[in-house]
Formats: structure tokens, sequence, C-alpha cells
């Protein structure tokens, strides 16, 4: 695989640089971050296919390489990781159905580089891209298939009935509080040992 230097336009080589492949790879060196400066590092990145709630049901963003090392110390180990990346794409483009993707990554990947979509299977890459909630696709429905509705029959509840309670003739007047016995009489002192 082959990086070439691409220059952007007011980026100051200083502090960012870039290399591109024909494959869709890209390596970036950045050296300082909206001003803020970081150590020294690359950054392995591949233009992919994301689907999600977009237009036409996917975009193109640029994605990592590998999401647990996002980060490269020297040029070297980040075009190994791109070429592992791509080595491990070009055996799921072979694969010929969509368990064998899934046993190769060990998941089911969430995003397709753009080059591989053109070369797998296109039955595969709508299965990758849907981003329908999981369970019954339309795919997995056949013509002949029947749909029988069971009908449940609704179980009718039956009011419960309330006792009826005595009913207490009402008096217009409000309660009066009950009067203390020892109202208006001084207290004594407080006898913890409960004597008298």
């Amino acid at each position: 695989m082959e990086f070439k230097r691409k220059k952007k336009r007011g980026v100051n080589r200083k502090v960012c640089r870039i290399w591109l492949s024909r494959e869709g790879y890209r390596i970036t060196w950045r050296k300082e971050v909206f001003g803020v400066s970081m150590p020294a590092r690359f950054q392995a990145c591949v233009r992919v296919l994301m689907p999600g709630n977009f237009e036409d049901g996917l975009t193109e963003i640029w994605d990592f390489v590998n999401n647990s090392r996002r980060l490269y110390k020297t040029m070297k180990a980040a075009v190994a990781d791109c070429e592992r990346h791509a080595r491990l794409w070009s055996q799921a483009v072979r694969c010929i159905g969509i368990r064998a993707v899934r046993e190769l990554f060990g998941r089911e990947p969430g995003a397709v580089p753009k080059w591989a979509s053109t070369a797998i299977d296109q039955r595969i890459l709508e299965m990758l891209l849907d981003t329908r909630p999981r369970g019954k696709k339309d795919y997995e429905y056949d013509e002949d298939d029947e749909i029988i509705e069971t009908v449940v029959p609704e179980v009718e509840e039956k009011p419960k009935k309330r006792k009826a309670r005595a009913s207490k003739p009402s008096t217009d007047a409000p309660k009066k509080r009950k009067q203390r016995s020892d109202k208006g009489k001084p207290r004594g002192p407080r006898n913890p040992k409960g004597t008298p």
C-alpha cells in the first residue's frame, strides 16, 4: 500500500501532515489540535459508508482503522494497521454469506469501507447497511408464507360491588376538640423515675 503526501491549503506542515492512498486510506500526523499542542502522533483512517438517518440512508465519513488503537507513535505502525485492515476486508469481500462476515470480524461491522462496497456481494452489503430494527426483515419473508391472525377473546370485567355504608346524620356544627382536664393548672417538674 503506497501513501502519497497531500498538502492541505492553510495547514502548516510543522503542525499537521496528511498522506493518502488510492484505496481510500488516510494517515494524519498532528502535533497541534485547534491551537493546543499535543504529543506528536499518527492517526490511520479509512473512507467508509456509514448507515443511519441520512438522506439516502447512508453517508461517507472518515473512520478509524482500528477503534481500539487510534494513535500511533510511528508511521510504520500506522501503515501496518492500514494493510491489516485492507487484508481483513479483502477476505470479507470473498465471503458468500453474512454469517461468514460475522465470524471473520467477531461481530457485524457497523460500517463498510467505500472500496469494499463495490466488490462485496450486494445481499451482504444490504444487510450490513440496513438500519431497520433487528428481527424479521423483508428478505426473510417468502410470498408463500401465510400470516395467521389469532383473535384473543376479550374478557369482560364485572364491576365490583361496593359495600353500602351506614349513612351518618350530617351535623352543620363543626366538631369540638376534647378539652384537657388539667387546663389552666400549673404542671410540676417531670420525674424520669416514674415516681409521683
